[in-house]
């Protein structure tokens, strides 16, 4: 197994298949329900800088369908001083997430 192929791994019964990366966003939905698995692959141990958030949502929503987006170009802003932000989701100094 690759360096690339190791890692945090998400799969799910809509199909997806991933490795968690950095600097990438992948957002499941679960909607009316999903089944999903997150476990780490290859023999080695691999550094994991992750955030994993769980948001409610509204009840107009709540039955709806299942979705799983990955999006790994995310706009990033200068805050000067050699700070610099990731936009996930949400819009932050003119730039906006990619996600649904």
């Amino acid at each position: 197994m690759t360096r690339l192929d190791a890692g945090p791994r998400h799969r799910d019964v809509l199909g997806s298949d991933v490795i968690v990366r950095r600097r990438v966003l992948n957002l499941m939905t679960s909607g009316a329900g999903i089944a999903h698995s997150e476990y780490s692959v290859g023999d080695d141990a691999v550094p994991l800088d992750a955030l994993q958030l769980w948001v409610a949502l509204p009840e107009s929503r709540r039955d709806g369908a299942q979705a799983f987006e990955r999006h790994e170009d995310l706009p990033v802003v200068d805050l000067g001083g050699g700070a610099r932000a990731t936009v996930v989701v949400g819009a932050f100094g003119g730039a906006s997430s990619p996600r649904r």
